[in-house]
């Protein structure tokens, strides 16, 4: 009786969130919902046609070795500051890049494949940060908030 009424409120609340939430349960913990913030879970991928320079502020570190458990990418969040025709803050997605850049550096990132075409049956092994208001759990995607790229970086 409880599991289906459980399940049943459970459907509900999937079912009526919002266009902008998705809720699932948490496999450790039946009883707690994970709120996916919608907008900040999926990347919104664009392309650029010329290398552009860009300053760090942000940066996560590639932990993984290329195309082992997954595509693994360094993630640079940075200010564009060369070209007006590309959104003003990206998100860089640099594959198997094992370097360390720090905030305030000046990079270039010109384009490159998305590895998730092809032959890889992988997935991008992604950076994920959550947080607790009024006891709900919300997990967003680091990087989501801004246009995505996935780039080759110089220096």
């Amino acid at each position: 009786m409880r599991i289906t009424l459980f399940a049943g409120i459970l459907s509900f609340c999937i079912c009526t969130a919002s266009g902008q939430n998705k809720q699932t349960v948490n496999p450790n913990d039946p009883n707690k919902i994970i709120h996916y913030v919608g907008q900040l879970y999926d990347f919104k991928f664009f392309t650029i046609k010329d290398t552009i320079q860009i300053i760090v502020k942000q940066f996560f570190k590639n932990d993984v070795f290329c195309y082992t458990k997954g595509i693994p990418y360094a993630l640079i969040i940075g200010t564009v500051t060369n070209n007006n025709n590309y959104p003003r803050e990206i998100s860089v997605l640099a594959i198997c890049d094992q370097n360390i850049y720090n905030v305030g550096d000046k990079l270039k990132i010109s384009q490159s494949n998305d590895p998730r075409i092809g032959s890889s049956s992988l997935h991008p092994i992604i950076f994920t940060h959550d947080t607790i208001i009024n006891k709900k759990r919300y997990l967003y995607l680091i990087g989501s908030e801004s246009p995505a790229v996935w780039g080759n970086v110089t220096r």
